[in-house]
């Protein structure tokens, strides 16, 4: 992987360091600190190349590297496991007539896990790769909670970020809504692991659930599901096989980082798998231990899916396909129950499972949840700092028709729409991984738990 200085012929003639291609980027340094903090190595010369992942499921971004040692650095740098690396990049966008250049830089610290691929070559070369993740991702391995809670969830999970984690509460950024009340003991736990214990419990207004978080900026996000999908759409991309401006004009740029590089696509369309698990119907059984009673409330997806939060708005389940010719899937609650114990008598003042009303939320966050896995793409595009998890993207995405069926007159429809009506459409980011070598590429998964247009009409 070539090392880049600020003023680099590569950028074409471009003033300072600003880019004209999307996926070209400057390596300020790669610096490796020892076990003892003392000695600090700048290695962007060894290193091939690396990758920086974010997702919505994981609360902390990881580092992937390899590294090409002629040199015998690993030796003279006495690597054990007790290292830190710390990654700086920028870039700044070409400025063309439509904008000014935008200055982005990445300054992250990662704390080495493992080094899982160890080679050599002739005895003249070795070469190795190295694991990493975010400060709070480490130590969270190292520590146990055993304590009692009670209050706002949101507030109990920035109590243990910035109380056991070590996470400055300036780099937390909390949903504005409400998370409910809990109240009970972590019973041993991994910091990490009693955020997430105490989340599966926790619901916004409209029954989402939350998700805990880092992106490539640094900061640590708390956000329910209605927060992230009800975003306004970052970017639009699209697949088309050939460019549109001169590859020396001022618009390529664009078209570069607005274009798909790859698509490969998954459909999680199998509804009897997805009722079993309360995508469409489910059963709250709140069992009262101490007055020595039960409250059943029923979930139904196609009465609550105009008010459950959604990228597209269209609901997944037609409400004509009935599998017994008697009721349609959203009427199996019985296909998921959930037994919730409820003991107000117990706990003075509050409730052991955000449990105020029997509301039915843990249904609704089920739903969200499992249909958000309906569509899924993987999609490969030009770099961009910018483009993290947690965003929403539209795709706009060509039919797949060949033009020999249509000569012949194979189309199923007379109308030939310049956009595939089933895929196309905006997508929650919920992954991004940040591929850096020769060029900048990332490759982002995108999820969907709704239909672009109405199907069923």
């Amino acid at each position: 992987m070539p090392r880049i200085p600020n003023n680099a012929s590569l950028y074409n003639g471009a003033k300072g360091n600003e880019v004209r291609t999307p996926t070209s980027y400057v390596i300020d340094g790669i610096f490796l600190t020892d076990h003892a903090g003392q000695n600090e190595y700048d290695i962007q010369a060894l290193v091939t190349d690396f990758s920086i992942t974010e997702s919505i499921y994981r609360p902390a971004l990881t580092l992937s590297m390899n590294v090409k040692d002629p040199v015998n650095f690993m030796s003279q740098a006495r690597i054990s496991g007790h290292e830190k690396i710390r990654v700086k990049l920028s870039r700044k966008k070409y400025a063309s007539e439509t904008g000014a250049s935008d200055q982005k830089n990445v300054d992250l610290t990662f704390y080495v896990t493992e080094y899982p691929v160890y080679g050599k070559s002739n005895n003249l070369v070795q070469a190795y790769s190295i694991r990493a993740v975010t400060k709070h991702g480490y130590i969270t391995k190292l520590k146990k909670i055993s304590r009692h809670f009670n209050g706002n969830i949101a507030e109990i999970v920035r109590s243990i970020a910035t109380r056991d984690l070590g996470i400055n509460e300036e780099n937390l950024v909390f949903s504005e809504k409400s998370t409910g009340q809990i109240s009970g003991i972590f019973p041993n736990m991994e910091p990490i692991d009693a955020i997430y214990w105490i989340l599966r419990r926790a619901y916004d207004e409209m029954g989402s659930p939350f998700y805990f978080y880092q992106a490539l900026d640094g900061k640590i996000y708390l956000q329910s599901q209605s927060d992230l999908v009800q975003k306004s759409s970052y970017k639009e991309y699209a697949e088309a096989k050939f460019f549109r401006n001169d590859p020396a004009g001022e618009g390529i740029y664009d078209e570069i980082a607005s274009r798909i590089l790859s698509l490969n696509s998954e459909l999680n369309l199998a509804k009897a798998y997805q009722a079993s698990r309360g995508a469409y119907a489910s059963k709250s059984i709140y069992v009262d231990i101490s007055q020595k009673r039960i409250n059943m409330v029923d979930f139904d997806y196609l009465q609550s899916a105009p008010r459950m939060p959604s990228v597209e708005g269209y609901p997944l389940l037609s409400d004509k396909f009935k599998p017994e010719e008697s009721e349609t899937l959203n009427k199996y609650a019985a296909a998921k129950i959930n037994y919730i114990p409820i003991n107000e008598y117990a706990i003075s003042g509050g409730y052991n499972y955000n449990s105020t009303t029997y509301d039915g939320a843990i249904n609704k966050a089920a739903s969200c949840a499992e249909t958000l896995d309906s569509i899924q793409h993987d999609v490969t595009l030009a770099g961009d700092f910018e483009l993290n998890c947690g965003k929403v993207v539209s795709l706009k995405l060509p039919p797949p028709i060949d033009p020999n069926t249509q000569k012949k007159g194979y189309t199923v429809a007379d109308n030939n729409p310049s956009e595939d009506p089933f895929l196309s459409g905006g997508y929650l980011v919920t992954a991004v991984q940040h591929n850096f070598s020769e060029e900048y590429i990332i490759d982002v998964r995108v999820k969907r738990e709704s239909l672009y247009n109405n199907m069923f009409e």
